[in-house]
């Protein structure tokens, strides 16, 4: 296991990767890098560095957000339980098994609306089989792949995203990432981010002034996620 010290020190790490990982692509197999780490500790800043990279190498890099299958904040049990009643386990660990396998995969749409956990959905959609178009232009605002399919599920309205991989590099960004078996065993390769609570803090009221994460959120609050301590590994 190699440590690594900041962010740009892992996105340099990936960037000196990204040939290797190019050559290793095909048509019928995808590679997948994994981000993993708590709440507010640089998941999704760290990703982006890394597509960054990818544009710099001509390289094509994706993006797949685990936090696509968070469930609805009104659909979760009471008291829900880390993390099935948080995420929607199976079809998270079978879109990554369908990413890497290269098969086409259905991803739903995460959104943060003030303080819930929503997705975009039109129950309407499904019943017309028609998504509007203000719908839709949000999903093309959101989505992966500009090439993608989106249909409404018929059971809940949400719409969701058939994406098709075709041999690209994946980034996959999730705290589920080093977390699950059934997710860890089809990833190439594996960053762990882990940072000070100071810093999570930070982190997480930073995008609480951005209005990436809430409406409002004290300090205390923000506490409450369990921000913990410790620092960026690297997993072979």
């Amino acid at each position: 296991m190699a440590q690594l010290r900041s962010l740009k020190d892992a996105a340099s790490h990936f960037a000196s990767l990204l040939p290797e990982l190019a050559e290793s692509t095909g048509e019928s197999e995808t590679v997948i890098v994994g981000i993993g780490g708590p709440t507010a500790v640089g998941k999704s800043s760290l990703a982006r560095l890394f597509l960054r990279a990818g544009a710099a190498n001509a390289i094509k890099v994706r993006f797949l957000e685990g936090d696509r299958w968070l469930i609805p904040q009104y659909r979760r049990s009471p008291g829900p339980t880390f993390p099935n009643d948080i995420y929607e386990m199976d079809g998270l660990c079978k879109a990554v098994a369908d990413l890497k396998a290269g098969r086409l995969f259905p991803a739903p749409f995460y959104e943060r609306d003030g303080r819930a956990t929503g997705r975009i959905s039109e129950r309407g959609a499904a019943r017309l089989n028609r998504i509007p178009d203000s719908v839709e232009k949000r999903c093309r605002d959101l989505q992966a792949k500009v090439s993608s399919h989106l249909r409404a599920d018929a059971s809940t309205g949400d719409i969701l995203e058939e994406i098709q991989p075709e041999g690209e590099v994946w980034v996959f960004d999730s705290e589920l990432a080093l977390f699950d078996p059934k997710l860890t065993a089809h990833l190439d390769i594996s960053y762990g981010i882990r940072a000070s609570r100071q810093t999570r803090m930070r982190h997480f009221l930073d995008a609480v002034a951005a209005g990436e994460r809430y409406g409002t959120l004290s300090t205390e609050e923000a506490a409450e996620k369990g921000i913990l301590g410790g620092r960026l590994v690297r997993r072979p």
